[in-house]
């Protein structure tokens, strides 16, 4: 009898675990996420807030974008709010995005010329300070706009915040670069100082 009371405390035991110890018990699918690529800080004109601009990438068009499929749309699309604070402008993103932004897979942040007049700190604070957020972004000054440099698709990347990554870490120096659009095309000019 001792025996088989043994046996069934086994068998109840390995069904309890293999019940606790399933691996996909919180899972969320990619279609589940926001995932930011890119991060775009410029100061609102017309509010006298500070605008954040985010580029999220689109899945289903990253897989398409390489091959001879049509895809149809970009690789991405942009994400842009305005509040007194870059807290508050991210947490205003969810009435935006049905989805929760996922800073995980950010690789540069942006910040654009007027609002880097004003001074940084206070500004990239929020980012230092996050749980989410990389301390190995690249982050630029932009002439002009952060938001118009997100919004470039670059010809050997389609996703700029992907290009801009990428011209840094060939680059043997990494000193500075300075972003500009030329005349309103869609191409980007960079200048390494």
């Amino acid at each position: 009898m001792g025996n088989k009371a043994g046996k069934m405390c086994m068998l109840l035991s390995m069904v309890f675990l293999l019940l606790i110890s399933s691996g996909c018990w919180d899972r969320r699918e990619l279609d589940q996420h926001a995932i930011v690529s890119g991060i775009g800080l410029d100061t609102d004109p017309v509010e006298n807030h500070i605008r954040l601009s985010v580029q999220i990438i689109d899945p289903s068009q990253v897989s398409t974008a390489g091959s001879d499929q049509a895809g149809g749309g970009k690789p991405f699309w942009i994400a842009s709010t305005s509040s007194d604070t870059v807290f508050d402008a991210i947490r205003d993103m969810t009435n935006i995005s049905s989805r929760p932004l996922t800073l995980v897979h950010n690789k540069v942040l942006i910040v654009g010329e007027d609002l880097a007049k004003e001074g940084l700190q206070e500004h990239l604070d929020v980012f230092f300070r996050d749980i989410e957020s990389r301390t190995t972004n690249w982050i630029f000054i932009a002439e002009g706009r952060a938001e118009d440099i997100l919004k470039l698709e670059t010809p050997m990347m389609k996703i700029s915040s992907f290009s801009l990554s990428s011209m840094l870490e060939v680059q043997p120096w990494k000193q500075s670069l300075t972003l500009s659009i030329i005349h309103n095309t869609p191409r980007l000019s960079c200048s390494f100082n």
